[in-house]
């Protein structure tokens, strides 16, 4: 016989949970206020990395209480790298809009799960509309399905498990033939780890200086690789080095002609569905597989927020549906068709942003990062020390200073310089055994007078 409590659980808990829930409406008030203004902190910083990083308490056996979170909410602030700053331009990670912040908070307190209609009733509808409004503004089939998923690299996987058989087909992955650039993100032979393909059938696909996939050289390839059961291309719509944008159509009608799979990771640049002036390199992304997109990457939302789309239904159905036995409904289940289980409503935050700014706002902001870095590379190519690696398709720019140092130890000087200064930061990227400083020009503080700034200071490191 099982051994059974001789009291009943303590009931304080119980007591101290009353209508008001566990903080009282003054007491919640007056927290919103404190992080209104630690929001306003993130908004307007003046430097790009903290000077120091506070170290981290170890966990108290007594609560320091609700006085002590202002405090906690400051320290974590000045520790942390600030997307904020006008100088913050060295990786594709954006400072949220706040209205897209103070939606995740309501959206995590919430904490709707996607995986069933009933946890998340209204997000559900959300998610459904968002992805039906994606394929629409990509020019893609009505019959175009997909699911939201946490960040651009499960997207990636959850499109190349589709590819290889998904859940009705384990069988001849060893056999698998994966073709990417060497302009792919790592997401992409990563996944191929995942899903069993061996690292002889991942094939690295030369590209001209720029990063783009020469589709002739793409037949060449596909023509010489021996049978597979399966081929699989990945072309990319914004790489994270140069943010070059594939030519789609061409490598498309390629991959058909060699029965191939065709994904495109457009993770970055599967955003410009919202752009007013650009929209034309999105051509050709409705004859593709599948396509992955990140709305963290350029619509300012937070981390984490990305949905795979297939192009046919009856493909999505077949290989990534999955029985929930445990919910049973008359209607679906967002979380049928997934590897993952449990979901964050994302998309709620994003429907939210989208609705108070609109799509033409959110297109503007994509449009401007563009001509940013047009305007830099103008810069970088009028200027006798800094010589451009690329015309930019997007918004990233790959450049060094002249004449060019192989090894990267003069840049890697360069840049630990400007580091030290605070003011601006940029990334240290390798193209081809060369080192280079990288721009990402997404952040919408950014203007052109920093830019002319940004190019002074490094003038003035050795």
């Amino acid at each position: 016989m099982p051994n059974m409590l001789e009291q009943p659980p303590s009931e304080e808990l119980t007591r101290q949970y009353d209508a008001s829930g566990w903080y009282t409406a003054d007491e919640l008030r007056e927290l919103l206020s404190s992080l209104a203004d630690r929001l306003v902190d993130t908004m307007s910083p003046r430097q790009p990395l903290p000077a120091a990083v506070p170290t981290p308490a170890s966990v108290p056996e007594v609560g320091l209480g609700i006085t002590a979170l202002n405090d906690l909410w400051s320290e974590i602030v000045s520790g942390s790298a600030m997307f904020g700053c006008p100088g913050m331009i060295g990786h594709m990670n954006t400072a949220p809009d706040p209205i897209a912040s103070l939606t995740d908070a309501l959206v995590s307190q919430l904490n709707n799960n996607l995986i069933f209609q009933e946890l998340s009733p209204a997000a559900s509808q959300i998610e459904e509309l968002l992805i039906r409004e994606f394929a629409a503004r990509l020019n893609l089939p009505a019959e175009t399905t997909g699911t939201f998923c946490s960040g651009g690299s499960l997207a990636n996987l959850t499109a190349l498990f589709a590819a290889v058989g998904g859940f009705s087909d384990v069988s001849g992955r060893e056999s698998t033939a994966l073709v990417l650039s060497e302009s792919a993100h790592s997401s992409i032979p990563k996944a191929a780890s995942v899903l069993g393909i061996p690292r002889s059938n991942v094939v690295h696909l030369p590209t001209d200086d720029g990063g783009h996939i020469n589709p002739d050289t793409l037949a060449n390839l596909l023509r010489r690789l021996p049978p597979h059961s399966r081929k699989i291309v990945v072309a990319t719509l914004g790489t994270t080095l140069q943010g070059a944008v594939d030519d789609v159509s061409a490598i498309s009608k390629v991959s058909k002609s060699y029965d191939a799979w065709l994904h495109v990771d457009a993770v970055y640049g599967g955003n410009l569905a919202f752009s007013l002036r650009h929209r034309h390199l999105l051509y050709g992304l409705n004859e593709a597989d599948s396509i992955a997109v990140a709305p963290q990457k350029w619509l300012y939302v937070p981390r984490l927020c990305a949905l795979v789309l297939f192009l046919k239904k009856e493909t999505f159905n077949r290989n990534l549906e999955w029985p929930l036995p445990y919910s049973l409904s008359e209607g679906h289940h967002r979380g049928q068709w997934s590897i993952q289980a449990s979901r964050r409503a994302d998309a709620v935050t994003l429907w939210v942003l989208l609705q108070i700014v609109g799509a033409k706002g959110v297109g503007d902001r994509v449009d401007r990062s563009i001509d940013l870095a047009q305007y830099l590379f103008q810069l970088l190519n009028g200027h006798p020390r800094f010589k451009p690696q690329h015309s930019p398709n997007l918004a990233l720019q790959l450049f060094q200073i002249d004449p060019p140092n192989k090894s990267g130890d003069r840049l890697t000087r360069v840049h630990r310089e400007l580091t030290q200064k605070r003011t601006y930061w940029l990334s240290l990227a390798e193209w081809r055994g060369q080192t280079y400083l990288r721009a990402a020009l997404l952040n919408p503080a950014t203007c052109a007078s920093h830019l002319i700034e940004l190019l002074e200071e490094l003038c003035g490191c050795s």
